[in-house]
């Protein structure tokens, strides 16, 4: 639990800092699928990424990998043996490309709208789907992506599986803005 001190103490005063660089998505995913389907692969679960090819947000790309780590583990951990997870990313259409949406979705067990309503807060967690969790992971998310500027929100289907989005702002936006 100490791993998770600093960054709920930052989120809570609202200093929370990101180095915002060009973050190219295709190698970050690149990244994070060697270290991340031994984890799915354990649970006989295929996990695939699927970015757009030349896509770059305008993030911190340690951060932004600890959101999609964050996501794809804890899909991982909501989806039975032999399911999958995907995890994608594409320019916002909503947002005339000022904004790349990522999404992490799976064919797990899905989630109530009452715990939909709840899962972004600190220390709250579902905990008879996940005793041993901090009910933390989410809230620091919700909290690396608001850094960002971004958003982060939840959709899910109970008995059909759960697609987790958030939105962070497209590199070559801010480039054509200045330009």
């Amino acid at each position: 639990m100490s791993t998770h001190v600093r960054p709920v103490a930052t989120i809570e005063q609202g200093r929370y800092n990101v180095t915002l660089l060009p973050c190219p998505v295709d190698s970050l995913f690149d990244d994070a699928d060697a270290l991340l389907t031994p984890i799915a692969e354990a649970k006989q679960i295929a996990l695939c990424f699927t970015p757009v090819e030349g896509l770059v947000a305008h993030a911190d790309q340690k951060r932004l990998y600890q959101v999609i780590a964050n996501l794809v583990v804890n899909a991982v951990k909501f989806t039975p043996e032999g399911g999958r997870v995907d995890v994608a990313a594409e320019l916002d259409s909503q947002s005339s490309g000022r904004l790349v949406r990522f999404s992490v979705t799976d064919n797990g067990a899905g989630m109530s709208e009452d715990h939909l309503s709840h899962i972004f807060e600190r220390y709250w967690r579902v905990r008879e789907a996940n005793p041993k969790g901090t009910g933390l992971g989410l809230y620091i998310a919700r909290g690396v992506v608001e850094a960002h500027g971004g958003t982060i929100w939840a959709e899910s289907e109970l008995g059909r599986g759960t697609t987790m989005y958030f939105t962070l702002p497209h590199a070559d936006s801010l480039i054509n803005a200045q330009g």
